[in-house]
């Protein structure tokens, strides 16, 4: 029989799983590998809204720094690697920013995001055609999104262009 008891730890909710009838090391390693994982996700959490808001107010090194300690805390993090990627396009590191770009789209080809960024650093690099191309990559996954203001938006980008 499996029992699971909740509680408060430190200000962190600990979730500790007691097996009946087995011994108590086995209750404990569990218990300790979940409560880490909580743990870690608390921590990546935090990471990511501080990044965000070094970002926010133009602290692109900091906030840098940060998406990178998200990244190594969950390499599969794909907003880490858009907003990482947005803080390189805007330090003028085109070629990380592209980079971060690739593989946000790598572990999401869904992400219309990422296309938009990829196409904001690509125009910024003169690459007018791979940065309508982007554009228009983004405009077709927000249309399937059902996102029809971004869509509109995106349109309107590339008529600009």
């Amino acid at each position: 029989m499996l029992k699971i008891i909740a509680s408060i730890l430190s200000g962190c909710a600990v979730l500790t799983l007691a097996v009946c009838d087995a011994p108590s090391a086995v209750a404990s390693t569990q218990s300790i590998e979940i409560t880490e994982q909580i743990q870690s996700n608390f921590l990546e959490s935090d990471l990511f809204n501080r990044a965000l808001r070094k970002y926010e107010q133009g602290d692109y090194k900091g906030a840098i720094t940060d998406f990178d300690r998200v990244i190594a805390l969950n390499p599969k993090n794909v907003m880490a690697y858009v907003h990482r990627g947005f803080a390189y396009d805007d330090m003028k590191e085109y070629s990380k920013a592209i980079a971060d770009f690739d593989r946000a789209i790598a572990l999401n080809p869904e992400l219309a995001a990422a296309y938009g960024g990829r196409s904001a650093t690509y125009f910024s690099l003169d690459n007018t055609s791979q940065a309508k191309q982007d554009l228009k990559t983004a405009a077709k996954l927000l249309k399937e999104q059902g996102d029809q203001a971004k869509y509109q938006a995106m349109l309107d980008i590339l008529d600009y262009l």
